[in-house]
């Protein structure tokens, strides 16, 4: 289960989300200490990781590892944490004896 960026302690027994979603970070940058005091900086696209072994890094021992979004996922992030938010309330059927109501709320 790629969960990277969600808090797994989980009071409220809520499985879903409400929104458009949280997704994941899925950018790392590793900077690696060199021999000679100078440092190296890697960059990992965890979705390509997920998909190419080749893409994979073995983290060493005094790595830092900085876990980043993308610009589409903080922006999706910031969308779904209500700032757009709207409620849609409507009769779609209306006949003698029947009426069809429908409801929904973004994000």
């Amino acid at each position: 289960m790629v969960n990277g960026g969600v808090n797994n302690i989980n009071f409220s027994g809520t499985l879903l989300q409400q929104g458009i979603g949280f997704p994941n970070p899925s950018l790392v940058t590793i900077i690696r200490q060199t021999p000679d005091c100078g440092q190296v900086t890697i960059h990992v696209d965890l979705n390509k990781a997920l998909r190419d072994p080749r893409e994979r890094i073995v983290i060493q021992p005094r790595d830092m590892i900085i876990l980043q979004q993308t610009v589409g996922e903080a922006i999706t992030a910031y969308l779904s944490t209500s700032v757009f938010k709207f409620n849609l309330l409507g009769t779609f059927i209306r006949q003698k004896d029947l009426i069809g109501t429908g409801s929904a709320t973004a994000p």
